[in-house]
């Protein structure tokens, strides 16, 4: 009878930690929500030439205004979820993954990751003949204001997805749990984009799934936020391709000629089968060499638990 009264103690544990996990997650979302209004608020107070109405009408190619619009919702994000993760769950910024150790050396691991994989990409289709180089466009500081929109699309989304929900869903279940569930919400944030394929779905969970590898094998956020950062700017600045269906100036101009499915079409590279099977094939690799790393965090997180209960 005891294995009995235990499994279902461990049962009603679970589906009280699942239901805390939903309540939790609907809740911190509306905060943070709410909160980007205020940032944006802010940001029209401080520079009364930019309404909020004009904040939120920006083409791409206006990385002036983009700089000031994620500005503003990084500054709600940030301060929200700090006051979220310290009210809510008891905890400090550090269980966010932002202590500030190796954010420098753990930056360029996330950037590494980031060019590799897309300079591979880029290469094989280039070399299937379905693109065509066409010249090399001089952006001046255009490089230099795309560069910092991207770092705040990066810390904003990072911030979200890995830095709070997937460590929150991690806390109260576990690490593969946490992984599914913040990759899964970091490409529903993405549907509305233009262009988007089933391929372009499959890429964005990859993505997710390898951003949240390198957030656990390196417990620090600087490290998806350094990949997320340059996959974004890398591919659409440098390479000249869209960014998740979105055109953005871009060094190389470029001729694309072969089948979306192929050479990404409109979405940029993340719509290419190429790129799907690049990234999990990082996945893949990431996995082998840091499961029995996981597995130990997975352990001393269910001892911290048990004490608890």
């Amino acid at each position: 009878m005891e294995p009995q009264f235990e499994s279902k103690s461990t049962r009603k544990i679970l589906l009280g930690n699942i239901a805390l996990v939903l309540i939790k997650t609907i809740a911190y979302l509306v905060v943070v929500v709410l909160a980007i209004f205020l940032g944006l608020g802010l940001i029209s107070t401080l520079s009364p030439e930019r309404s909020m109405a004009s904040l939120t009408s920006i083409d791409y190619y206006d990385w002036k205004s983009l700089n000031y619009l994620y500005l503003g919702q990084f500054t709600g994000v940030l301060l929200s979820t700090l006051a979220f993760r310290y009210f809510v769950d008891k905890k400090d910024y550090r269980s966010l993954g932002l202590s500030f150790s190796h954010l420098g050396s753990h930056l360029v691991k996330g950037i590494t990751w980031a060019v590799g994989i897309l300079s591979v990409a880029f290469l094989l289709v280039w070399t299937s003949g379905n693109i065509e180089i066409l010249g090399i466009q001089d952006l001046g500081i255009a490089l230099v204001g795309y560069l910092s929109f991207f770092l705040l699309v990066a810390l904003l989304e990072e911030l979200i997805c890995r830095g709070y929900l997937q460590q929150m869903v991690t806390d109260h279940l576990n690490y593969k749990i946490g992984i599914a569930f913040s990759s899964l919400i970091f490409t529903l944030i993405h549907l509305g984009n233009d262009h988007f394929t089933w391929i372009a779905f499959c890429n964005l969970t990859l993505g997710g799934i390898l951003m949240s590898l390198l957030y656990l094998k390196y417990q620090s956020l600087y490290v998806p936020i350094g990949f997320h950062w340059l996959w974004n700017y890398f591919q659409g600045n440098i390479l000249g391709f869209g960014v998740s269906g979105t055109d953005v100036l871009g060094v190389l101009q470029l001729k694309v000629d072969g089948p979306d499915w192929l050479t990404g079409g409109y979405f940029g590279l993340e719509g290419s089968l190429i790129t799907c099977f690049l990234l999990a094939i990082a996945i893949f690799i990431l996995w082998i060499n840091s499961k029995e790393q996981l597995d130990l965090i997975a352990m001393e997180k269910n001892e911290i638990a048990m004490r608890t209960h």
